[in-house]
């Protein structure tokens, strides 16, 4: 797997991408837009501070889209590219 430091790469300020689940914006690389997106931080969160408490699953949501993807994309069903 090829580790990208995505610091240098072309923001693209035309694209917006809504939602919930952390924060997210468009890239260029290699003339390709790319939507890179960061996990919610949690520390805040009221169920943090109750003993055990659960953390919401969508931390780990950038994870989940890739394993997901590459998992429907060996099934065989189209899928976005990612990468992590």
């Amino acid at each position: 797997m090829e580790i990208k430091n995505l610091d240098h790469y072309q923001r693209d300020l035309t694209t917006y991408y809504g939602g919930k689940s952390g924060s997210k914006y468009a890239i260029i690389i290699d003339g390709q837009r790319w939507m890179i997106k960061f996990p919610e931080n949690t520390k805040n969160f009221p169920e943090r501070k109750k003993e055990n408490a659960h953390i919401p699953s969508y931390t780990m949501s950038p994870l989940s889209e890739y394993i997901g993807s590459h998992v429907y994309e060996l099934l065989g069903i189209p899928v976005h590219e990612t990468m992590l």
